[in-house]
């Protein structure tokens, strides 16, 4: 991953009912110093912009980002974690099942 000293790559590992959204991994570009509810409400914005997505699909997106949590090497990250490094981050919406 490359990115200027502003801006970070962030490489997206999408799972469970996401990846009915995201397919594959996704790389985002935020600030430097986003928090990790910034990553969530930029990827809510691209994904609401895009084309293959109807309103319901966008309403399902953005209700299940709402209670993803994000996660980076083996730890869960807080929702006001400063991210200061380009990195692969896993979303980890919620599951249910047994």
């Amino acid at each position: 991953m490359t990115s200027d000293t502003k801006t970070l790559e962030l490489d997206l590992m999408a799972f469970g009912p996401l990846k009915d959204f995201i397919s594959e991994s996704l790389v985002l570009r935020v600030p430097k110093g986003a928090r990790t509810h910034d990553v969530l409400e930029e990827l809510v914005r691209v994904l609401s912009g895009d084309s293959r997505f109807g309103p319901s699909e966008r309403r399902k997106i953005s209700e299940i980002l709402a209670e993803t949590a994000i996660a980076r090497s083996d730890r869960i990250l807080s929702a006001s974690e400063t991210l200061e490094e380009s990195c692969r981050l896993a979303l980890l919406p919620p599951v249910c099942g047994g």
